[in-house]
């Protein structure tokens, strides 16, 4: 199996969404998802749900996903900003994860989870991520 199409079904990616590229960098133990949308995909206002065409896009995302093969996995993405003729230009709620978080919500969900069953450090270690107090 294609490695973008391995990814498209492990990460249940689902259109207007697809993967543009997948690096898989075994020395760093880490994989990088790029995903995109299709063009012409009307997004819904995140105030008012009207479906509206994209603006532009934000800077490029980075977002800490659940590890894949036991390699740290990062999912990479422009968010669309969409034009409602109510609101004006607004960013698209992603669904990856919290609008000032660097992981997905199911990266989030599981480290929370963790972190019932042992220390923050311990927590850190296991993930290989830094923590800041």
């Amino acid at each position: 199996m294609e490695e973008t199409a391995f990814f498209t079904r492990v990460l249940g990616i689902t259109r207007p969404w697809f993967i543009t590229k997948a690096e898989l960098k075994q020395t760093e133990k880490r994989v990088d998802i790029y995903i995109d949308h299709s063009s012409g995909f009307a997004f819904p206002c995140p105030k008012c749900q009207r479906l509206c065409s994209v603006y532009d896009h934000m800077k490029e995302r980075e977002f800490r996903h659940l590890n894949v093969c036991q390699m740290a996995t990062f999912i990479h993405v422009r968010l669309p900003r969409i034009e409602c003729p109510e609101h004006g230009v607004l960013q698209i709620v992603s669904g990856l994860g919290e609008e000032n978080s660097g992981m997905t919500y199911e990266f989030e969900s599981f480290v929370l989870d963790l972190e019932q069953e042992c220390s923050i450090e311990s927590v850190c270690r296991l993930l290989d991520m830094n923590w800041h107090p």
